[in-house]
């Protein structure tokens, strides 16, 4: 019976390892992305290195057999990366974190799905060419400074649905 109690334990403890390997999986790189696990099903885009001037943010990628869907862009994903020049978000992404695309001097042109709630603070701040820019309706909340320093910035729509700028 002692025997049979520690094969169990053995095997219980191999499954919770096997399945914490999986969710901390931190940075995975796959066509020029790297992801950020979240749970068993859904991931953030962590960064990027494809050199594209157009971004394409896939809704589903495949680790090891497994399709994950693509929820969210993480703070930070794309700071930095002057080659962009236009981003397409998939529907699936209800996120744009802190500082996501911070200081993308040649962004011009984001196309954002009526899926997103929430566009984290200073998520487009120094992104000088950025002329206009429409909120989707499904925006809840937008950051503190989301859209700071966007010095061409001379038209952005705020729907009703925005309940919350910035601050606490």
């Amino acid at each position: 019976e002692d025997k049979i109690m520690k094969k169990m334990l053995f095997l219980i403890c191999a499954i919770l390892f096997t399945n914490a390997i999986v969710l901390a999986q931190q940075l995975s790189n796959l066509n020029g992305f790297q992801y950020k696990v979240i749970d068993n099903r859904s991931v953030a885009v962590w960064g990027c290195y494809n050199n594209q001037d157009t971004v394409i943010i896939p809704d589903v990628v495949t680790f090891n057999n497994v399709k994950y869907t693509v929820v969210e862009i993480a703070g930070g994903a794309f700071m930095g990366k002057d080659y962009i020049v236009s981003v397409i978000i998939p529907s699936t992404v209800t996120s744009i974190g802190e500082s996501a695309f911070q200081e993308c001097n040649n962004l011009t042109s984001v196309v954002m799905p009526n899926s997103i709630t929430n566009i984290g603070s200073w998520a487009f701040t120094y992104c000088p060419n950025l002329t206009s820019f429409t909120i989707p309706n499904s925006v809840t909340s937008i950051g503190s400074g989301a859209f700071s320093y966007c010095s061409s910035l001379t038209s952005i729509t705020i729907p009703n649905s925005v309940t919350h700028i910035g601050g606490a």
